[in-house]
């Protein structure tokens, strides 16, 4: 651990220190459960068996069946692995984008920087979700489409955080001494500016990815996420509405459980970064 984040660590509070390390944790085991989905899931999560539909859960079938036969638990398992990959990849688009754009309209200023505020402003009068399910249903169904439709969706807000951290930089005294000593633009803004805005990019990336995975599922439930049989949380919990109403219970409910633990594991992290930035913030 290094001093200056051990300085960090002793300066928040002991609740601050609980969120920041139960959202690790969570995240983790999480990104775990996602990455070795071969190797944790019992079953194959596409495969059909209609003579084991809507089996409750069992010893064998710890959290039951669909309505098509299939184990509920390794759905959830590799619904995991879709979720996290788009997140994964929208938000790197995303972070990418904001960095490059907010940091450098941020600092030059000028109609440079009005011409885009334009473009993010129009972008971000739509809602995140709209904006994704215009996008998804333009580019068509799939990971990487729906990836990018969500990157579309975060790129206005990511980039407006960016541009603030830019412009609060760009006003600090070791940029005015670079400039005296020759430092061009292209300089201050790779070996100063972009370095001072990656704090603010972490938070983004872990409230971008928390908002990736509710996004993804809204449009699955929607039908007009990933292609099926991909295992996918949304597009399971909008089948599993047919079964509910003849009181089949555990295709909706274990899904719906699965995304809300995620949610919150990720909430838990942003919020623990985002303490830690600020205080980093104020030195």
């Amino acid at each position: 651990m290094s001093s200056r984040f051990r300085n960090l660590w002793n300066r928040t509070s002991r609740s601050d220190r609980i969120t920041f390390l139960l959202g690790l944790t969570l995240t983790s085991f999480i990104i775990i459960v996602g990455v070795f989905a071969d190797y944790v899931s019992p079953y194959d999560p596409i495969k059909v068996d209609m003579t084991r539909a809507n089996v409750p859960p069992n010893p064998e079938n710890l959290m039951g069946t669909d309505v098509l036969g299939r184990d509920v638990l390794s759905r959830i398992i590799y619904g995991l692995r879709t979720s996290l990959t788009i997140a994964v990849i929208s938000v790197s688009i995303s972070g990418i984008l904001s960095l490059v754009l907010g940091s450098i309209t941020g600092y030059v200023g000028g109609i440079v920087d009005r011409g885009l505020n334009l473009v993010m402003d129009a972008l971000y009068a739509f809602p995140a979700l709209v904006l994704a399910m215009i996008m998804a249903i333009f580019l068509g169904q799939g990971i990487t489409n729906i990836a990018i439709a969500i990157s579309i969706a975060f790129t206005p807000f990511f980039t407006k955080v960016i541009r603030g951290a830019a412009i609060a930089s760009k006003t600090k005294p070791f940029i005015e001494a670079t400039k005296i000593a020759g430092g061009s633009n292209f300089y201050i803004v790779r070996r100063h500016i972009l370095p001072r805005c990656l704090p603010s990019m972490s938070v983004l990336a872990a409230m971008g990815s928390l908002r990736a995975i509710v996004i993804t599922a809204s449009l699955g439930f929607l039908g007009v996420g990933v292609n099926p049989p991909t295992p996918e949380w949304g597009s399971d919990i909008s089948l599993a509405k047919i079964s509910f109403m003849g009181g089949t219970w555990w295709p909706l409910l274990f899904p719906g459980l699965t995304v809300a633990i995620t949610v919150l594991a990720l909430d838990l992290l942003a919020e623990g970064l985002n303490t830690l930035v600020v205080l980093s913030s104020r030195g």
